[in-house]
C-alpha cells in the first residue's frame, strides 16, 4: 500500500482521473480522504494479478502494431496516454504540433493522431490543417482533446478534417473505442481504393481525396514507362517528385505492395489486358511490359492469374 499527499495548490481535476483510470486498469483500489485544512491524500490498495490487456494487441497484416502518435503538452497526460495505449498500439509522443510535423518528415508515418486542441507553439488545429494539404498525411486519422465547452474547435472540426474529438476529462474506454473504430474504416477504405484503382480506374474528374489522386499519378507513370525494363523505384521516385522513403510509405499505405511489387503488378494487369486482345504474341506482350525473360514472365503472371500466358490468351480465344 503506497500513500501520496497531493500538493496544496489548485489543480484542474486531471491528476486524480488518471489515477483512478490507473488503478481501474491495474485492478488496483483507490482510496481518497481530502479536507480543506489538510489537503487531499490518496492511498492506493496494491493488488497482484490485475487484468491483462497483452492479447488486445492491434496488428497490421504484416505482423506491426499500429502507431499512434500522441501530441500533447502536457507531460503527465502524455505518459498517461502511452501507457495505457502502449499495450494496443506503438506509441510515440511530442509536445507539439511542430515537433509532430517534423517528426513525420523524418519519414515516421503514424496510423492515428490523437492530439490536444491548445498547445503552446502549434495546436492541434493548425497542425491539422497542415497534415490535411499534404498528400503524404491526408488520411491519417485525427483526434482532437478538447475541453467539453470549446465551441471554436467543435466549428472548425469539420473544415479543417478532424476525424473526431473527444471532451476532457475523457473516458479512457471511449477513447479506445474511437481509436479502434477509425483505424478500422480506414484499413476498409483503403482495401476498398486497392481494389478501385487496380480493376476499375476512376477518371481525374472522379477523384476526391489526395490520396487518390497521388495513386492515380504513380499508377499514370508506371504505365507510360510500362516497355521499359530499367524502371525502378528510384526512377519512380523521381518522376513523381516524391522521396524514395515516403514514395515506399505511401504505396505500402494505400496498395499493400511495395513499390517492387506494384509496379509488378500493373505491369501483369497490363500484360493480361494485351493478351485478351489477342492482336500479339506471348513473346510480343512480355516486352511490351517491359519484360526481357520469358520464364520470369510466366513466372510472374501465374502467381497473378494462377495461369501461364499461354493458357490465360486461349481461354480467352474460346470465351
Amino acid at each position: 500500500m503506497k500513500t501520496y499527499k497531493v500538493r496544496e495548490t489548485e489543480g484542474t481535476g486531471v491528476g486524480l482521473y488518471l489515477v483512478k483510470t490507473y488503478c481501474e486498469q491495474l485492478g488496483w483500489r483507490p482510496e481518497l480522504v481530502s479536507s480543506p485544512e489538510s489537503g487531499t491524500q490518496v492511498t492506493i490498495h496494491l493488488m497482484l494479478g490485475g487484468p491483462s490487456t497483452a492479447a488486445d494487441f492491434q496488428e497490421t497484416k504484416d505482423g506491426e502494431r499500429k502507431k499512434v502518435l500522441i501530441v500533447e503538452d502536457n507531460q503527465e497526460l502524455s505518459s498517461f496516454l502511452k501507457e495505457s495505449l502502449e499495450p494496443l498500439y506503438a506509441c510515440a509522443i511530442v509536445q507539439n504540433g511542430r515537433q509532430a510535423l517534423q517528426m513525420i518528415d523524418r519519414h515516421y508515418l503514424p496510423d492515428l493522431i490523437v492530439s490536444d486542441a491548445m498547445m503552446p507553439v502549434m495546436d492541434g488545429l493548425e497542425m491539422a490543417k497542415m497534415l490535411r494539404k499534404s498528400s503524404y498525411t491526408a488520411s491519417v486519422p485525427i483526434i482532437l482533446l478538447t475541453a467539453k465547452n470549446d465551441e471554436r474547435v467543435q466549428r472548425e472540426r469539420i473544415a479543417v478534417g478532424i476525424d473526431a474529438f473527444v471532451s476532457k476529462p475523457f473516458d479512457l474506454e471511449l477513447l479506445k473505442l474511437q481509436i479502434r473504430q477509425l483505424l478500422d474504416r480506414k484499413d476498409r477504405i483503403m482495401a476498398q481504393l486497392r481494389l478501385d484503382s487496380l480493376h476499375h480506374p476512376k477518371t481525374e474528374k472522379e477523384l476526391e481525396s489526395p490520396d487518390e489522386l497521388l495513386l492515380v499519378k504513380i499508377t499514370r507513370i508506371i504505365e507510360e514507362h510500362i516497355d521499359d525494363s530499367e524502371l525502378s523505384v528510384q526512377l519512380l521516385s523521381e518522376h513523381a517528385a516524391i522521396g524514395t522513403k515516403q514514395l515506399y510509405r505511401k504505396i505500402k499505405q494505400l496498395t499493400g505492395f511495395t513499390p517492387v511489387e506494384y509496379i509488378r503488378t500493373i505491369r501483369m494487369k497490363k500484360a493480361a489486358i494485351l493478351l485478351k486482345q489477342r492482336n500479339f504474341t506471348v513473346a510480343e506482350v512480355m516486352y511490351m511490359v517491359g519484360f526481357t525473360n520469358a520464364s520470369y514472365f510466366s513466372k510472374c503472371f501465374q502467381a497473378e492469374f494462377s495461369l501461364t500466358p499461354k493458357h490465360y490468351m486461349e481461354q480467352y480465344a474460346t470465351d
